[in-house]
């Protein structure tokens, strides 16, 4: 309840009436920003999502409106009459060169109109990847950039099979601004689209810090346009690459990238609202939600964005899923993940990792009971142990060579039963006074790249020695290690357990 000191009676109103309250409408020009209403004395009145009608007592207030990062604070003085207030559309970071964003040039959006119609590597057909990587520096560049000093904004990038087949180096055959642009004190841009069949691809990122890889799909008919701004790397942060915690993924049946689209905004929105957790479905966008789309993208994120709610919503959901499938024609990895939710398919069985970090804990949870599997051998498998802690994307480290591959196994082996080891000790050991330590080959220490660890001699594993585990175990087990149900059960097998019986 909103404090009562800050108000302000109304002129006609004696000292012995309670004060009436008034009418606040706030509108802004993105249906997706978060509308905050705070009192005098900073109590948080009411709150909404693209729009807000609430009714608060005379006083002074102040009105927070936040899209994306951005924010913009504005004080009303509330006293008899209804006032109504109108937020224009923020300006926040995107990688998308879009117009009305923070990062964002001119020559940057009519780089990307112009390159994202033509083909610069022919891989397949029947659709495409479109790939627009810049840098952005705040302010204008004392001084103007130097050929020689210009480092290539899709450095490291390139676009893989699923088997890790390079379809398409994209630094190499990127189209620069160091070929088009004269103006050396223009941040530089790179773009390459590449026209491939429909499928399930890699993009890969190396660095200095490893090879970093994600998901990209590409379903008929569907043009995938993938937009990154810079990040530093290296021991010293001074080595700039393609940052793919933050890309922005957007799919379109125009293979034309449109800067000025409103649904384009949305979609970035929805991101960054996922990324930062932020609920930012407000009616008007649920309403959509019922509706075709034009970028699947904004479904897909819509659907994750449902599920952070208490009490989902999920007959809306299972119009969403209905309706991408309808639109998209192809299987999709995090269309499936949302599809679980609704427990009304068959079992999943899930070969390609999905690219949104949510599916693969959706399909993990899936997994507990046997509704989804993840397949051995598969792509899905072979990212176990080795994904990064970012959101919204699923990004894994991929090992230097095949020796390295099996090394990193050995180690992710050891460190998992380790934590496994632990885990069951704690939670039994008020059940069972039968213990037996044993010597634990390592101590994990997990880091951003692969999982590293250091050999230790210290007792690293107290298991009991009934060596027995019970189904509720092995589900809390898969929540706490992160792995999906048949590599757990092949660590516990592997150490001993005996599995429950199904």
């Amino acid at each position: 309840m909103c404090a009562e000191a800050n108000q302000i009676p109304p002129a006609s109103a004696s000292s012995s009436e309670a004060p009436k309250k008034v009418q606040l409408v706030v509108t802004t020009g993105d249906t997706a920003a978060e509308i905050f209403v705070v009192d005098g004395d900073l109590q948080l009145c009411d709150r909404g999502i693209g729009r807000l009608e609430t009714w608060q007592p005379p006083g002074i207030y102040k009105i927070k409106v936040r899209t994306g990062l951005s924010i913009e604070e504005e004080y009303v003085v509330l006293r008899d009459a209804p006032i109504q207030k109108h937020v224009a559309p923020l300006s926040f970071s995107s990688p998308v060169p879009l117009v009305n964003t923070a990062k964002s040039h001119e020559y940057h959006q009519q780089a990307a109109v112009d390159q994202s119609q033509q083909l610069h590597v022919r891989a397949g057909q029947g659709s495409s990847i479109f790939v627009f990587a810049r840098d952005w520096n705040p302010g204008s560049q004392a001084t103007p950039i130097s050929p020689t000093s210009l480092v290539n904004p899709a450095a490291g990038l390139k676009l893989k099979s699923m088997d890790g087949t390079v379809i398409a180096d994209i630094e190499q055959y990127s189209v620069t601004s160091l070929q088009l642009d004269p103006d050396r004190s223009h941040d530089p841009w790179a773009a390459c689209t590449i026209a491939v069949n429909p499928g399930e691809y890699r993009l890969s990122l190396q660095t200095p810090e490893g090879e970093f890889e994600q998901t990209i799909i590409a379903p008929p008919n569907w043009h995938a346009h993938v937009f990154l701004l810079q990040h530093s790397y290296g021991p010293d942060q001074k080595e700039k690459r393609p940052d793919l915690a933050g890309a922005a993924i957007m799919l379109s049946q125009v293979q034309q990238f449109t800067p000025n689209g409103d649904e384009a905004r949305l979609v970035e929105l929805a991101r960054l609202g996922l990324k930062e957790q932020r609920k930012v479905l407000s009616a008007d966008l649920r309403q959509m939600l019922t509706l075709k789309f034009s970028d699947p993208m904004l479904g897909i994120f819509a659907g994750h964005l449902m599920l952070t709610d208490p009490d989902p919503d999920l007959e809306l959901l299972s119009t969403v899923v209905g309706n991408l499938r309808s639109v998209l024609q192809y299987p999709h990895p995090d269309l499936d993940a949302l599809a679980l939710k609704l427990r009304t398919g068959p079992v999943l069985e899930v070969r390609v990792p999905p690219m949104l970090r949510r599916s693969w804990s959706i399909i993990l949870d899936a997994s507990v009971d046997g509704r989804a599997m993840v397949m051995r051998g598969s792509m899905a498998a072979d990212i176990i142990g080795r994904l990064c802690s970012v959101d919204p994307w699923l990004i894994w480290v991929q090992p230097a060579t095949t020796q390295a591959d099996s090394e990193e196994r050995e180690t992710q082996d050891s460190m998992f039963k380790q934590v496994l080891g632990d885990h069951l000790a704690h939670a039994q050991r008020s059940a069972s006074d039968s213990w037996e330590v044993t010597r634990g080959p390592v101590k994990a220490e997990v880091t951003r790249g692969p999982v590293k660890a250091e050999k230790s001699d210290w007792p690293s594993l107290l298991l009991p020695k009934s060596k027995s585990v019970t189904e509720t175990q092995v589900k809390q087990l898969i929540h706490v290690l992160g792995v999906p149900r048949f590599y757990l059960e092949d660590l516990l097998k592997d150490s001993g357990f005996t599995l429950p019986e199904k």
